[in-house]
């Protein structure tokens, strides 16, 4: 129902802004003002609103014809479909959107996939008591397995 207000409230800006400095007088003085009021874009604008969101399609119909609104003919308001009131979702994410991982492409597989090469830290692998650690493809690239292994027994890490 805001969001309505505003849209048609744009060419009464005048009269809004006026509105809304005289609210800020203070308590006392807006006790003595009674006739001020915020005003409306044109005559019944609050009551065609309300009927104008009201999601039964007969009941709508019922309400609009009641009014006997002049701008309103009989086939307009047959036609007349519910309002729709679409809101922005809500994407709140809290802390990090994306791991600190550093991959790299390192071929294809036979089915079709990429394959990828992680970058992991030294303190994420699981060793073993010798200094053993799960690697793809560890008999085909020797010296890689062997570095990482020798970094991790220098460290003096154990787990």
């Amino acid at each position: 129902m805001d969001a309505v207000i505003i849209a048609v409230s744009q060419p009464f800006r005048y009269e809004v802004s006026t509105y809304f400095k005289h609210r800020e007088v203070s308590v006392h003085q807006l006790m003595k003002r009674t006739w001020d009021y915020f005003p409306e874009p044109w005559d019944r604008f609050v009551k065609e609103l309300r009927a104008r969101v009201i999601q039964d399609p007969e009941k709508l119909k019922l309400a609009l014809m009641s009014m006997q609104l002049e701008s309103y003919d009989d086939t307009f308001i047959e036609e007349m479909k519910p309002i729709f009131v679409s809101r922005m979702p809500k994407r709140s994410i809290k802390g990090q959107i994306h791991d600190d991982t550093l991959r790299r492409p390192r071929g294809i597989t036979d089915d079709g996939l990429v394959r990828t090469v992680t970058k992991t830290r030294l303190e994420n692998i699981s060793f073993d008591k010798n200094g053993d650690f799960p690697m793809f493809g560890k008999e085909s690239d020797p010296r890689t397995y062997q570095a990482i292994k020798q970094r991790y027994l220098e460290s003096g890490r154990k787990q």
